[in-house]
């Protein structure tokens, strides 16, 4: 009698700590991997400070000169706006 007692105490036991649980749903945002793209093929313009003599330097060729630095300022501008826009694809997207 004495080892039912227990044995109906312990079934309770399990039986009321398991009724006593909760099942929650939980949602979690994990990131998910995309493939990054490939990167576009950007390439370095052919300078045209490049071009520019040792003999315009020593003629102080300044019409040439200037007028190279100018083309050269151009160029590596339009350069790094290219390469900029190149990043945008790797830019995190802005939450509005």
């Amino acid at each position: 009698m004495m080892r039912l007692l227990l044995l109906l105490a312990l079934l309770f036991s399990f039986v009321s700590c398991g009724s006593l649980t909760k099942k929650e749903v939980i949602e979690v945002k994990v990131p998910v991997i995309q493939p990054i793209p490939e990167p576009p093929k950007i390439e370095r313009p052919s300078l045209e400070i490049n071009f520019i003599t040792d003999e315009d330097l020593k003629n102080q060729n300044l019409d040439k000169i200037v007028k190279s630095m100018e083309i050269t300022i151009q160029q590596l501008l339009d350069y790094s706006q290219k390469l900029e826009s190149a990043l945008d694809a790797y830019r995190p997207s802005e939450k509005k």
